[in-house]
């Protein structure tokens, strides 16, 4: 007997949100050889348990787990981990103030520059609009001021796993992860600085009930509450006046945080985001990299907004409380 964390009404609605939210979203994405694909990771941040998972868009026609084992680029859902290392500094508030001009840095193959999307221009904005508006300009100059050595320091505290370097590309999501690591690194903001190991499996007993394998949670505190308050009430403009405002016509009118992100060429549409009850990861893309024609918004957020509104069907969640210190 396997007994594990997953809530059977929770991922019931969990593949529900998938199943219909691809079926919407493929009338508009771009066609391939291939189905279009999705994988949904949610987690308790109060306790560290995932509650629901889902690997694809069917176990039946592919055992590959998506959710688990699909290494793939964030985007800009790796720059709140910017944002918190950001905000670890001395005198750095979000009202602080970034130039969104064009930057240079100098690489081992030479000089990087980053665009924005749509080659959008920005003169000096704050911290708070640059995470709102997902400004690659100012996202990758607030970590070259904070230092690209922090901002990797502070993936990791958050609990990112996979291989990562101190580069300025590292700033904007080009280093491979799997949607399990983003949900659980975006627990331990919604937790207000825990980081839990993650856990989807409580314990294994044979027949007759002997217990093989027992588990507890592992925990340990990471990162200071407010400098993890303070990133989600950043990333709670992003859906009422950023780059995920559409999800006030998907039905989500309450209090959320979160962070839309689209790699090149539209390979991936990334949304990340959470209430105090739950923090949900959405992925959507093809298994060989096509271009979808989805940016996060377009894509991942439709799903994740399925999921949070059958999740809150009556009511919304009540907001996340100030540390002492704001």
């Amino acid at each position: 007997y396997y007994y594990t964390t997953l809530d059977p009404v929770w991922q019931a609605l969990a593949e529900d949100a998938v199943t219909r939210g691809l079926e919407e979203i493929g009338q508009t994405a771009l066609p391939a050889r291939e189905p279009l694909q999705a994988a949904l990771v949610a987690v308790d941040p109060k306790t560290g348990e995932m509650v629901a998972m889902v690997g694809g868009r069917s176990y039946g026609q592919t055992k590959f787990n998506r959710a688990v084992d699909a290494k793939r680029q964030p985007g800009s859902v790796f720059k709140p981990f910017v944002l918190l290392a950001a905000l670890s500094m001395k005198n750095r508030t979000l009202s602080s103030m970034v130039s969104g001009e064009p930057i240079s840095l100098s690489t081992p193959e030479g000089m990087w520059t980053p665009s924005n999307f749509e080659d959008k221009t920005y003169g000096k904005i704050t911290i708070r609009k640059a995470i709102e508006d997902s400004v690659n300009t100012a996202t990758t100059r607030l970590a070259d001021e904070t230092g690209f050595k922090a901002v990797l320091k502070t993936a990791r505290l958050a609990g990112i796993v996979s291989p990562l370097l101190p580069v300025p590309s590292l700033a904007l999501g080009s280093f491979e992860v799997t949607p399990m690591e983003l949900a659980y690194a975006y627990t331990t903001i919604a937790s207000g600085g825990t980081r839990f190991e993650r856990f989807p499996l409580y314990s294994v007993a044979e027949a007759n009930g002997k217990n093989l394998i027992t588990r507890e949670v592992k925990r340990e505190k990471a990162l200071d509450p407010r400098v993890t308050y303070l990133a989600g009430y950043a990333m709670e403009g992003v859906l009422t006046r950023g780059t995920a405002k559409e999800a006030k016509s998907l039905n989500i009118y309450f209090p959320a945080s979160g962070k839309t992100g689209t790699t090149n060429g539209n390979k991936d549409s990334w949304f990340v985001g959470y209430t105090r009850d739950i923090v949900c990861a959405v992925w959507v893309g093809y298994d060989a990299g096509a271009d979808t024609g989805l940016t996060g918004a377009a894509g991942a957020l439709h799903i994740w907004a399925k999921f949070m509104r059958s999740l809150y069907a009556q009511t919304g969640p009540l907001g996340i409380i100030p540390p002492r210190g704001i």
